[in-house]
């Protein structure tokens, strides 16, 4: 591991006390459930098959009364962890922020599949950009509508545009967490 690498891991490290590896992986895949069974085994699998390894995949159970605790605590990948929460959205939400402990956020939800090479784009376009804090991007639905939903704004959003509307796809979002400390404990996970 170069120097460079290896100071980021311990900075990262020293600013997350609940990063207990030696290895601190480069994305948090940051993903709330409640009563998700009916799509969480092809969400979570697109996840572990995505061309970019190293990410850590942090699940919190909003409180499900059906089988999704069981179903995410049937895989066997090391990347997995699993936490347990009442149901309080915001409050799953801020439990991934806390937990999480990637260079970079990806946000993903329960019904959703990422594109295999997902992560891989993000992580190269937010590491060849470093004046950029968060990213999303269009999405395909799938269900009971085929909509193709385009990105809000191509180019800077600004915190306007937020209030407007939700101008960032859930499952799309990639943030920087340098940049999300850098505003205090606010429930980023939850504002977008």
């Amino acid at each position: 591991m170069n120097d460079k690498i290896k100071q980021d891991n311990d900075t990262r490290l020293q600013d997350n006390e609940t990063c207990v590896t030696e290895h601190i992986p480069q994305v948090s895949v940051c993903m709330p459930m409640y009563n998700a069974s009916k799509y969480l085994r092809e969400c979570i699998d697109s996840v572990l098959a995505q061309t970019f390894k190293d990410f850590e995949f942090l699940i919190v159970d909003d409180g499900s009364d059906d089988d999704s605790a069981e179903i995410a605590k049937s895989y066997h990948d090391d990347r997995i962890r699993l936490m347990q929460n009442t149901h309080d959205y915001i409050g799953s939400l801020n439990i991934l922020l806390d937990e999480a402990c990637g260079k970079y956020i990806a946000r993903m939800d329960a019904d959703d599949v990422m594109v295999s090479c997902r992560l891989q784009i993000q992580f190269d376009y937010m590491e060849s950009h470093p004046e950029i804090d968060i990213i999303g991007s269009g999405m395909q639905c799938f269900g009971e509508s085929d909509d193709v939903c385009e990105p809000f704004r191509i180019g800077e959003a600004s915190y306007l545009d937020f209030l407007d509307c939700c101008a960032l796809y859930h499952p799309t979002v990639v943030m920087r967490v340098a940049s999300i400390n850098s505003f205090g404990a606010v429930s980023w996970l939850g504002m977008i």
